[in-house]
């Protein structure tokens, strides 16, 4: 089966054409990804565990739902194709929190993005069922452990959990 490919963006975050997550890679082309912070009804964020076979991050802790936005698709629906892909939940209400572009240097490759951060509220107790081929496991943690992973272990931590760390809890009180 072959995977879909990825929305290759502009400056604009304008779609231009479709590529490989690894073409974008290699070739530093502007992409899109969403993202999904979850939170239970008593404030605990879901976090996932990144598969240790994945490239970007292995091994890692990452926002409970992350990914690229297809080839034809908006954030919005790669985002819930995301949240029923990777923990089988298949619609959640989503609020979009922030959108802002990210250039960065991974594993010696320049990485260029626009970024779109969801939020959602799922209570504690609802089935997941994750995606073994990328997802190594899922994780409640209170506020207070997530700032201690952020502080105490970065080296555990995805670029993806930092950002959206940064945009929701960092300056909270």
């Amino acid at each position: 089966m072959n995977k879909p490919l990825i929305q290759i963006v502009d400056e604009n975050d304008q779609p231009l054409y479709g590529t490989t997550k690894q073409e974008a890679w290699d070739q530093g082309l502007i992409h899109r990804i969403a993202r999904i912070m979850i939170e239970d009804e008593n404030g605990a964020i879901l976090l996932q565990l990144r598969d240790k076979a994945k490239w970007f991050y292995p091994n890692c802790y990452d926002p409970a739902v992350a990914g690229h936005v297809d080839e034809g698709e908006d954030y919005l629906t790669a985002a819930k194709r995301e949240m029923a892909e990777e923990i089988g939940v298949p619609d959640l209400m989503l609020e979009q929190v922030s959108y802002y572009r990210r250039d960065f240097k991974y594993k010696g490759k320049q990485m260029h993005r626009f970024v779109t951060l969801y939020r959602a509220t799922m209570p504690h107790d609802t089935a997941l069922t994750i995606a073994e081929d990328e997802v190594a496991g899922m994780r409640w943690v209170s506020r207070g452990e997530l700032d201690d992973l952020i502080h105490n272990q970065p080296e555990i931590i995805s670029d993806g959990l930092q950002e959206a760390y940064d945009i929701l809890y960092k300056d909270a009180a």
